[in-house]
């Protein structure tokens, strides 16, 4: 547990910005660097406090590798038009505090939130409401996977 306690502080931020920052998504469909970047720079300390703290260097590979993998396809999707740099930024954090816990709860998170935005995507363009809106805010999806995938490892003590 001792390990985790590091990233207390972002993870603190990312709760504390975490309806400012999917209000500001869904009206203007961004997600501003004022943000993202703070939270990344939060988590970049965290990260390498608790590589000291507990010496796995797997640990940290595997959270580094996933967020370099996920900046790399999220620049990829980014250039295409399939998703939003700032989301991109997101996930980049996101990844490097659940990658550190586990690789497989940040794909388990990215799942959750592709997935949840891809159902209520599909119900916006099957209704025949003015909901039908082509752009989905794809931000409250990452956070809300996140805090999810978080708070279960946190219970079930996946780390």
């Amino acid at each position: 547990m001792l390990e985790l306690s590091p990233f207390l502080i972002p993870v603190g931020y990312l709760a504390f910005i975490s309806f400012p920052l999917g209000k500001i998504d869904v009206l203007e469909h961004r997600l501003p660097n004022r943000f993202t970047l703070r939270l990344f720079l939060l988590t970049l300390p965290a990260l390498a406090t608790a590589l000291v703290i507990s010496f796995s260097w797997e640990r940290f590979w595997w959270a580094v590798g996933l967020s370099a993998a996920t900046a790399a396809l999220g620049l990829l999707l980014g250039a295409t038009g399939g998703l939003g740099l700032g989301d991109v930024k997101l996930m980049v954090s996101l990844n490097l505090i659940l990658g550190w816990l586990s690789p497989w709860l940040a794909l388990l998170s990215n799942a959750l939130a592709v997935v949840s935005a891809a159902a209520v995507g599909i119900a916006r363009l099957l209704s025949k409401t003015t909901l039908g809106a082509r752009q989905i805010a794809f931000g409250p999806y990452l956070l809300g996977a996140f805090f999810l995938t978080f708070s279960y490892a946190l219970i079930a003590r996946v780390y």
